[in-house]
C-alpha cells in the first residue's frame, strides 16, 4: 500500500499546470485507489505535455467520479504492461519508461539510452512504448467522451414549461418542485382526497386521466408517468418522440429520495429537490423516539388492519414508516394467508401494541368491510391505542410520508405514557 505521505515528484510542467488540471488531486486519489506512483507520474506527465494540452484543461472540468474513471484507466494499463513484459529484468526500467514514453518527452536518441542506462532490451522498450501509446490513446478518448458529454450538458435543453404527470406520486413531489406555470396537467387522482395530500392544493391544475389525446392537447414538453401508468399512452407518446420519463414507485425511504431526485432531475429542479430530501429527512429525525424505549428489548408493535382483514406485510411503505416512526411490523409475526390478511381471531389473540386504520370503521358499508365494525375489534379498539392513518398520507412513496411517521411516532409517546 503507498504511504500517505506521498510527495509530489519534481516534475516541473506537472508543477506548473497543477492548479489547471488537478494533478495534485491525482495524487490524492493515489493513495486511496493504491495505483503504482510512476503509473499516475505518467498520466501527469502526458498531461503536462505539449500534446496533452487538450487534457489539460478539460481533465480539471471533469467530476471526480470521472476523474477516478481515468485513473482506473492508468491502473488497468499498468497492469497490462506488467503481463506483457513478464520477463522484464528491471522494475525501475518499467517505471521510467512508462512514465516518460507516456509523456512523449524524449526523443529517439534519448530514448535509447535511457533504455541502456535502466537495462532494458529492446523488446521490452518496444513493448512499453506500446503500452504507453495504448495508455495515451485510451486518456484521449475518455476525454474527448466526456468532453463531448460536458458541451452536450452545458447546451441541454432548457428546463421544461409544460409539464404533465400521469401519477399520483409523481403530482405530489411535482406540485412542491415546480411553479404552477410550469404544471400543464396532474393525474385526476391530484384532486381526490381519499388518496391525494395535494387535493386541497390543486387548484385551478388541469387534471387527466392519462388518455393519449388529452395528453397531447397540452402540448407537454415534459410527460412523467409512473412504471405502470397509462401504459398505452406513453408508449404512444414514445413513438412520437415526445420527452416521457418513467419513474418507478418507492417502497421505502431510499426509494422516495431516489425518486425525488429523478423527478427533480427531469424538471431541471435539484436544488430544490435536495432541500425536499433534506426537509424529509429532518422530520424523521425528529420524530424518532429518543430515550430509552420502555417496551424491553424490542420496539412496539404496530399492525395496519384494513377491509376484509387486509394487512400491510414487511417489504412495504407502510412498514418502511412503521419502522421509520419506531414501530414493528406486527405482520411479521402473523401469517397473513396468500392474499395479505390477518383473521379477526388471530388478531385478537395476537393483539399489536398499536393498531392502525386507515378510516373510520363505517366508512364502506359493504360485507368485505364487516370485519371493521365487528364487536371484537371494537372490544379490541378499547383495550388498544389505535389511530386513524388515511392512505392519502402514506398510499404514494413521496416526502408526504413524514406526516404519517410523525402521527405514528405522537402515538407511539401515548403508548409509552400509558404503559409500564
Amino acid at each position: 500500500m503507498i504511504a500517505q505521505a506521498l510527495p509530489i515528484p519534481p516534475v516541473s510542467r506537472t508543477n506548473r499546470v497543477a492548479g489547471a488540471i488537478g494533478i495534485r488531486e491525482i495524487y490524492a486519489e493515489q493513495v486511496r485507489l493504491d495505483l503504482p506512483t510512476y503509473a499516475v507520474d505518467a498520466l501527469a506527465r502526458m498531461l503536462s505535455s505539449k500534446d496533452g494540452a487538450l487534457g489539460q484543461k478539460r481533465y480539471g472540468q471533469l467530476g471526480k467520479a470521472s476523474q477516478i474513471v481515468i485513473l482506473g484507466l492508468v491502473a488497468r494499463t499498468h497492469f497490462s504492461a506488467r503481463a506483457s513484459c513478464a520477463g522484464c529484468t528491471s522494475a525501475a526500467a518499467l517505471k521510467a519508461n512508462l512514465a516518460v514514453s507516456a509523456g512523449g518527452t524524449m526523443g529517439p536518441r534519448d530514448k535509447r539510452e535511457d533504455d541502456k542506462r535502466d537495462g532494458l532490451t529492446s523488446g521490452e522498450s518496444g513493448v512499453l512504448v506500446g503500452v504507453s501509446r495504448l495508455l495515451r490513446m485510451a486518456i484521449a478518448v475518455v476525454l474527448l467522451l466526456w468532453t463531448h458529454a460536458l458541451a452536450t450538458t452545458g447546451a441541454a435543453q432548457p428546463s421544461p414549461q409544460r409539464i404533465v404527470s400521469l401519477n399520483l406520486c409523481v403530482d405530489q413531489i411535482l406540485i412542491d418542485l415546480v411553479p404552477r406555470a410550469r404544471i400543464a396537467a396532474l393525474s385526476h387522482l391530484a384532486a381526490d382526497v381519499k388518496v391525494s395530500p395535494i387535493a386541497g392544493r390543486v387548484g385551478a391544475i388541469p387534471l387527466t386521466r392519462g388518455e393519449a389525446e388529452d395528453v397531447l392537447s397540452y402540448e407537454p414538453d415534459l410527460v412523467i408517468a409512473g412504471t405502470w401508468s397509462t401504459p398505452a399512452t406513453v408508449a404512444l407518446l414514445n413513438r412520437m418522440g415526445r420527452r416521457v420519463e418513467t419513474v418507478p414507485l418507492a417502497s421505502d425511504i431510499a426509494g422516495i429520495d431516489a425518486l425525488i431526485v429523478k423527478v427533480a432531475t427531469a424538471v431541471g429542479e435539484t436544488v430544490r429537490g435536495a432541500q425536499l430530501i433534506a426537509e424529509l429527512h429532518r422530520r424523521i429525525r425528529a420524530a424518532r423516539p429518543s430515550g430509552p424505549a420502555q417496551f424491553g428489548t424490542t420496539s412496539p408493535s404496530a399492525l395496519v388492519y384494513q377491509v376484509n382483514g387486509l394487512a400491510s406485510g414487511t417489504a412495504s411503505l407502510a412498514d418502511a414508516v412503521m419502522r421509520a416512526s419506531g414501530f414493528r411490523n406486527l405482520a411479521s409475526d402473523i401469517d397473513l394467508g396468500t392474499g395479505g390478511q390477518v383473521s379477526l381471531e388471530a388478531l385478537v389473540a395476537n393483539p399489536p401494541d398499536l393498531l392502525i386504520l386507515t378510516g373510520p370503521v363505517d366508512e364502506y358499508r359493504t360485507a368485505v368491510a364487516a370485519n371493521l365494525r365487528h364487536p371484537a375489534l371494537a372490544a379490541l379498539r378499547e383495550d388498544r391505542i389505535t389511530v386513524e392513518l388515511p392512505w392519502r398520507h402514506w398510499l404514494c412513496g413521496t416526502h408526504h410520508v413524514a406526516t404519517a411517521i410523525e402521527q405514528l411516532a405522537a402515538a407511539r409517546s401515548r403508548i409509552q405514557d400509558v404503559r409500564p
